[in-house]
């Protein structure tokens, strides 16, 4: 079995020198945890999942919309067609979604740079 050596030497250190070690091994990780955040916003699997949630809540709000407004027919008949699963529309309904998964994946990619600023 081979000895291993601690990271830090804490021996010796006041409680002030081992709190810094501890904020700076926090402040790694937590740098680690954004970078891995950001590499996930990034990915397809992710774009599509927030694309289907984009699609869920439009079918929501549109079925609202069309219970309680004054629509035109073409209108409603029009949204019909596309309340469905996510996975039955076509790959242009699909795109339109993916537009709005792409604004919040950019909003949650400024506000995680913004609190790297701070």
């Amino acid at each position: 079995m081979t000895d291993k050596k601690p990271k830090y030497d804490l021996e010796g250190l006041g409680k002030t020198e081992i709190n810094e070690v501890i904020a700076l091994e926090y402040a790694k990780g937590f740098e680690q945890g954004k970078l891995a955040v950001l590499e996930m916003l990034e990915s397809e699997e992710t774009l599509e999942l927030l694309a289907n949630l984009e699609h869920e809540q439009w079918v929501k709000w549109s079925q609202t919309l069309a219970e309680k407004e004054k629509l035109t027919k073409y209108r409603v008949l029009r949204w019909k067609q596309m309340w469905c699963p996510y996975s039955e529309l076509t790959e242009l309904n699909k795109d339109f979604d993916r537009d709005w998964a792409k604004v919040v994946v950019a909003r949650l990619k400024s506000q995680l740079k913004d609190e790297a600023k701070k």
